[in-house]
């Protein structure tokens, strides 16, 4: 299964704010067996949102948006989406009652502009969000499923975590392997391993230097469906060709192997 990320808004084109909904998705499919193939950050902008829609659909399994739900007038996300669906948008009086015995606890009182948050897409279905207001939105495509999610990454994240990743079964093992190795430069390293993973169909190979040296990420091409014993063998087959250059896998560290 494939997944394409799109991350919006303005302060993540500009720089101000750091994209950690991206990484944090991406992992989070990884251990269930889904590629992300794309990650894509837009700014508040209509045509540039629907762009990207129109290029996910159909091409990726599943399209996860996050960022543009607020009540201001900038947060577009929920208009470009209902513009390419061609979906209207129904009041939700519940919800936005809700919202206001909600707000109404905390000594708040919600503005006209916090109405939008109650306006749902028709042809959506909605997802609870259980520590914000914007709510989570799913739209369906002939062939994509379109996740729209609020860019507070908690609310992102609590809604992810309870309507989309228990669809998607949660991997014993995950199928990659990171190898830590010290004292080989980047291109002399993969000149070394290339001819050993083309032994291993499948296997991809991420070459991620570090200050302390260069980890080899070894991983499914098939989007995580290779048997983690698939990636163990072709890790071990560059352990083998590398020796004392490979000091270990994943978390460990040059100090922690010198202490041991």
């Amino acid at each position: 299964m494939k997944a394409a990320i799109l991350t919006i808004g303005d302060e993540l084109t500009g720089g101000f704010t750091r994209d950690t909904n991206a990484s944090w998705l991406a992992q989070e499919l990884l251990k269930r067996g889904v590629a992300v193939t794309r990650i894509t950050t837009v700014g508040d902008n209509h045509d540039a949102i629907m762009e990207i829609l129109s290029n996910g659909d159909g091409r990726d399994d599943m399209v996860l948006s996050t960022g543009g739900l607020g009540p201001t007038t900038e947060d577009l996300t929920k208009k470009a989406f209902c513009d390419y669906f061609e979906s209207g948008l129904s009041f939700d009086e519940q919800y936005w009652n809700e919202l206001k015995r909600r707000f109404a606890s905390r000594g708040l009182e919600l503005s006209e502009n916090n109405r939008s948050q109650a306006e749902i897409p028709t042809k959506a279905r909605v997802m609870s969000n259980p520590v914000g207001s914007a709510l989570g939105l799913e739209f369906q495509s002939e062939r994509t499923r379109f996740y729209v999610l609020p860019g507070v990454p908690r609310e992102m994240q609590a809604i992810a975590t309870e309507s989309i990743l228990p669809a998607f079964e949660l991997q014993a093992r995950p199928a990659w392997i990171t190898l830590r190795t010290v004292g080989i430069i980047e291109s002399v390293l993969a000149q070394q391993v290339e001819p050993i993973l083309a032994k291993h169909e499948h296997i991809r190979a991420a070459y991620l230097p570090r200050y302390t040296g260069v980890d080899i990420r070894l991983s499914s091409a098939t989007g995580g469906r290779l048997d983690h014993e698939q990636v163990a063998k072709a890790a071990e087959a560059v352990e083998r060709e590398l020796g004392v250059q490979v000091y270990g896998r994943d978390q460990i560290t040059v100090a922690r192997v010198v202490v041991e």
